[in-house]
Parts: structure tokens; sequence; C-alpha cells
């Protein structure tokens, strides 16, 4: 587990204390100030807390975290969470925007957005434009747009099995795999039909299936105008990007890539690939 200071200013050593004196263990990131890995505890614990009622804490996942941490939009820019549902992500987008500039959070389920906009406003976040649609449709209107595009975007989520609950992958198949990996495809040619030239788009996933992270990557810097650029975090939990998987072979540029490792260094499974349109 992981959780995120959302209060003001920066985390604060108060907000460490009340996390060990409840037996979680707090770790600092050494990446992120705000962000807390917990070595002990469940989430049951987390959502006990004071400090989590009031807001000021959230439970993220380390992994997901990094992915907007890799973006970095800055303040006054255009922003897109284009597949934002439940929202974790869009709140972090804006802490690091500082409330300014313009950010949209977009997402094909309305189910899903309701839960957005609840989470959004539990952690004290306003000013989001909210939108729910097809991504790909979107691209066709909002072309060159935005500064910035966060395309985390639905997959197996082999990233968050559990080796002890078979449920977790009973309704894992190829075919299942491949299938995501066509839409992957088309959400992340459109965030980066959304990009103004020099945009940044993060294409994320919470499986480890190559069919879904490096193929995809691979295929879309073969017809676009894209780029990729190396993500730099000092952690045993990376790995660069596969070239090679079993008869495939992949873009060079996807070494720069980054895999993140489940049960390492506080992560779970994750592919962050971080793509500039030239």
């Amino acid at each position: 587990m992981a959780v995120r200071w959302t209060g003001p200013g920066t985390l604060p050593a108060e907000a460490i204390d009340a996390l060990q004196a409840a037996g979680l263990q707090p770790r600092r990131m050494d990446w992120y100030a705000d962000g807390v890995h917990l070595e002990a505890g469940d989430r049951a614990t987390v959502r006990a807390l004071p400090l989590f009622k009031g807001g000021s804490l959230t439970l993220q996942s380390a992994s997901s975290m990094f992915a907007v941490l890799a973006l970095a939009p800055e303040s006054g820019q255009d922003v897109l969470d284009l597949c934002a549902a439940p929202g974790g992500k869009t709140a972090l987008l804006h802490r690091l925007m500082r409330g300014t500039g313009r950010l949209v959070a977009n997402d094909l389920s309305r189910r899903r957005m309701t839960r957005l906009r609840d989470q959004l406003h539990v952690l004290g976040v306003d000013g989001v434009k909210t939108m729910c649609g097809d991504g790909v449709l979107l691209s066709r209107d909002l072309a060159s747009c935005f500064d910035c595009v966060l395309v985390d975007v639905p997959c197996s989520g082999e990233g968050r099995w559990h080796g002890g609950d078979p449920s977790a992958w009973a309704n894992w198949s190829l075919s299942t795999t491949r299938t995501l990996a066509k839409r992957q495809e088309t959400l992340l040619r459109a965030a980066c039909r959304m990009v103004r030239t020099g945009g940044k788009v993060v294409y994320a996933t919470c499986t480890l299936a190559p069919e879904e992270n490096e193929h995809v990557v691979s295929r879309v810097l073969a017809r676009e105008p894209v780029c990729l650029r190396p993500i730099d975090l000092a952690s045993p939990a990376v790995l660069g990007g596969l070239t090679q998987w079993g008869a495939s072979a992949y873009d060079e540029q996807v070494q720069q890539a980054c895999r993140l490792l489940p049960c390492t260094d506080g992560f779970t499974g994750f592919f962050v690939a971080l793509l500039e349109r030239i």
C-alpha cells in the first residue's frame, strides 16, 4: 500500500507519526515528497484515520503516482486525463499544476465518472472540467489542444494479481489481451493527436503483458510523429522496455520506457512510457 498527502503544504512529520501510531510502518518515498509507502496494516486501518477522513491523506499506489510524475505537468498548462476514473491521478495532476491552467478529466463510463467527481470533492479539488465519452472520438474535436495527456488505459491488470487468489486471473485469456491491445493502440494514437507539437503523452498500464505495452507503443512509434523520452527513476523496481518477446521484435526506443516490478521497492506491476510529439 501507499498513501499520498493531499492536505496543505508538504507532508508534515505529524502525518508520519499518525501512520506509525496506527501500526502502518510508513516509509517516505525518496522520489516524491508527498508519498509514503506503508509496510504493514490494511486499507481499513488507513480509512479509519482522522487524516484520511478529513481529506488530507488518500490511498494511491506508488506506481500510479509515478505515472503522473513522469508526465510532470506545469502550472498554467492545458492537460487531459483521457481515461481518468476513479480520479486519483486527476487529483495529483491538479496538485502538480497548483490548480492553474486547464485540466480536463474524461472517461467512457458514466458510473466511474460519478466516482471520480465524488473523489475530487472529498479531496477538495475544484476547477476540473469533467467529460464522459469515447477518447478516440474526442480526439477528432480536440486535436492539438493540450500540452500534456495522460492515458492510463483499460488493461488486463496482471500487475495487480495476487498469487494466493486464483480468482484474480480467472477471466484472463490471451485473446482478451490481444483485444485490449487494439483498443489501447487507438487510445494512445488519439492521445498523441491531442497534444501540440512538443507536447507530452504518458502511456500507462497496470499489466506486465508485452502485447499491451511494448507492442502498443512500438506500433504507435512507427505510425505517429512521436518519439520516446527516457524516465529517470533510480530504483531496483525499474527495468527498461523489452525489444523482443517471443517471435515479436519491437522498436529499439521502447527500452526507454519503464517496467515497474511488482512487490519491489513498494511498487505494483506497471508500465509507463513517456512520448513527445515531434
